[in-house]
Parts: structure tokens; C-alpha cells; sequence
């Protein structure tokens, strides 16, 4: 078997990987010889290398890179010549008679082991595919594969969840036009595990339908899932009490807790602090709990109670960000930024914060950071 690759690559040129990258010809060959020498030796002997290098240069490396992964079942970089890589596949072998062949000899394993660096491992996995229907590289793929349909499970178990929660909402907005017409939570489920099976795209449809708006048009609480709502909705609640309500906090401080235990610390030596602090907590988590999905009747409670709500919370903080940006782009005009701003915080409302964004940026050339309304 020849130690080195015997055919010299006479053409200057790259070899392309797509249209905007490239890969010396000199490297892939390389490469090719690192990878025959492990998975065929013969090919190198047969003169193959030339072959592989002149489809890599008319189809370019990453039509190889997947044609030899195809053939394979791994790429080029994955096969390791050194004497790590060989000791890792004689482990690999091992663990494969482990579960294929228990009762197999170290002697015979040490013999296919020694047969696979003489003909390379793709004989092996011919034999191994012939005498136990899979492969070395399949058994060692299999974790990656469970991991892929676990994956898969974890994401259809969080649309489905986001999906529900939409639904929630939609149905809370929808009570308050036609309190008549409810729809309980089995009724929600039928309709998540209907939209599970068509699309997200399908349910809106079908909302439209009958009652002219859809998922689309009702305002939720951000998050990526119900914990992250409802840790956003917590930090908007201490917010408001912070900006409307600052003694209902002050025995709690600057905490912004993030799951009920808090709520029985010890923050003080006084019994009668403790209780007033357990009983902030409480209140606000039950204004959480509710407030995900009847953000409505949330907001209503706080109207009646403060005079604001959640929504006057984002538009003051909006107008601090914007009176700022006028006065940063010279107009000194405070009367006319003032009218600016409220026409902009109205704009953002009914349009959306990026399309405000969008309009200051060809106005002006700079806009307000965005990232400072997560929660808007």
C-alpha cells in the first residue's frame, strides 16, 4: 500500500467549495488520502484520487464532501489516520461485538481490527453489514439519531404548547366581544391537536372565518415558552408597582423574583414584614397566573385601580426613549417634540415598534435601540 498519494495534481487551479469559497487542490488531496488510507486503501492503488479530484473541481468539494458521506457514511474530516483515531475505532469495534456478538474473543475482534487497516474500514462494515445487517458507522450514529427524534419530540411539544397558548388568548379576547360563546379547555385541545395536524396557518384560516380576526391580531405576553411569559409578565407587574404603586414593594426591595419560593424567605426579622412581604408575592404571582392569558382583564384591574396599566407602562417608557431621540437629533422645540412623540407612540402601537424604527432610520439616519423594549 503506498504511504503517499503517486499522482501529482498539474492544474493551478482551486477547487471550488461553492461559488464563494475555495479549497487548494493541493489540501484536498490531502484530505483524499487521509480518508482512502482509513476507508479504502485500494482506491489510492487504483489510481482513484484523480477521478475524485476532477468531479471536485466540475461539481465542487461539498457535491464530493456528500457524495462520499452517501457512500460512507462519514466525511472526509471524520476519518482520522492517527494513532488516536485508530484506537478510537478499535473501541468503536469493541463496543459494536459488545451488543452484535457478546460472546466473540478479543483475539477475533483483534483480527477484524487488523483486517480494517490493511483494507480499509469500509470492508469491515461490508462484512459487518453482511453477517449482522448494520454497520460500524450506524451503530455508532444511533445516539445521534435518538437525539434527533428526541429533539424533534421536545419541538412538537413546544409548538403545541405555543399554539395553546395563542389559542388561550384568542378565546379570552373573543369572550369579552361574545361572552356567550365560550370555549372550554377541551374545546381548545381539539382545536390544538386539529392545528398540530395542519398548520398554525390553518387555525388562523379557519379564525377568520368565523369571526373575522385571527392569532395574529390579539396582543400576547412575550416569551418562547409559558415559563418565559410568565417571568415577563412578573418583571412588567414589578415594574408598573415600581413606577405607580413604590410603597407596595418597598419592603421588598429591588427583587424581582423569578419562581414562587421566594416568597417564603425570610427577608426581615419582623414577623408582620414577612407576612406583608408573602402577601405582595402572592398577589402579584395570582395576577401572573391570570394576567397570561386574560391580560385584558389585568390591565382593566390595574385601570381601575391606578388610573394605568400595563400598556400606559410602555407608552411612558416608549415617550422617555423618544423624547431623548428628538432631542439628540436637534429639535430643541419642546412643544413640537412633544406632539412628535405622541403621534410616534401611536404609530408604534398600530403598526409595530421595527416599522417606527424603520420610519426614524429614513427620517433621520439612527433610530432608538429596540432591544430596550423586549416586552413592548
Amino acid at each position: 500500500m503506498n504511504d503517499t498519494a503517486p499522482y501529482a495534481i498539474y492544474s493551478p487551479r482551486d477547487v471550488a467549495w461553492d461559488r464563494n469559497q475555495n479549497m487548494p487542490a493541493k489540501e484536498l488531496q490531502e484530505k483524499l488520502v487521509e480518508f482512502y488510507m482509513v476507508m479504502k486503501p485500494k482506491a489510492i492503488e487504483n489510481g482513484q484520487l484523480e477521478v475524485y479530484l476532477k468531479f471536485a473541481r466540475q461539481k465542487g468539494v461539498l457535491t464530493l464532501q456528500r457524495k462520499i458521506k452517501s457512500a460512507y457514511g462519514c466525511s472526509l474530516d471524520e476519518a482520522d489516520a492517527s494513532e488516536a483515531g485508530r484506537h478510537e475505532y478499535k473501541i468503536g469495534l469493541t463496543e459494536f461485538y459488545k451488543e452484535y456478538a457478546p460472546n466473540k474473543p478479543k483475539s477475533e475482534i483483534d483480527k477484524v481490527f487488523k483486517y480494517g487497516l490493511k483494507k480499509g474500514y469500509s470492508a469491515v462494515d461490508e462484512q459487518l453489514q453482511k453477517n449482522y445487517g448494520t454497520t460500524l458507522v450506524e451503530f455508532k450514529a444511533r445516539p445521534l439519531q435518538q437525539w434527533k427524534k428526541n429533539w424533534k419530540n421536545v419541538l412538537s411539544e413546544h409548538h403545541c404548547m405555543n399554539l395553546k397558548y395563542e389559542l388561550r388568548r384568542f378565546y379570552a379576547v373573543q369572550n369579552l366581544v361574545d361572552p356567550d360563546n365560550t370555549k372550554s379547555e377541551a374545546d381548545i385541545q381539539r382545536l390544538v391537536e386539529w392545528g398540530m395536524g395542519t398548520s398554525r396557518d390553518a387555525v388562523n384560516e379557519q379564525l377568520l372565518k368565523n369571526y373575522q380576526f385571527c392569532l395574529d391580531d390579539v396582543r400576547k405576553v412575550k416569551g418562547n415558552t409559558d415559563a418565559e411569559r410568565e417571568v415577563n409578565l412578573r418583571k412588567q407587574l414589578f415594574q408598573f408597582y415600581q413606577r405607580y404603586d413604590p410603597e407596595r414593594l418597598a419592603a421588598i426591595g429591588s427583587r424581582t423574583p423569578d419562581n414562587k419560593s421566594v416568597a417564603s424567605e425570610k427577608t426581615g426579622s419582623d414577623k408582620l414584614g414577612n407576612e406583608r412581604i408573602g402577601a405582595t408575592l402572592e398577589k402579584i404571582y395570582e395576577q401572573v397566573a391570570n394576567g397570561i392569558v386574560y391580560l385584558e382583564s389585568l390591565n382593566s384591574d390595574l385601570k381601575q385601580q391606578y388610573g394605568y396599566d400595563l400598556v400606559d407602562l410602555k407608552k411612558e417608557k416608549l415617550r422617555m426613549a423618544l423624547q431623548e431621540f428628538y432631542e439628540s437629533v436637534g429639535k430643541k422645540d419642546m412643544a413640537k417634540n412633544v406632539e412628535k412623540v405622541e403621534k410616534a407612540v401611536k404609530f408604534a402601537f398600530e403598526r409595530g415598534l421595527e416599522a417606527l424604527n424603520d420610519e426614524l432610520f429614513l427620517r433621520y439616519g439612527i433610530g432608538i435601540n429596540i432591544d430596550d423594549f423586549e416586552d413592548f
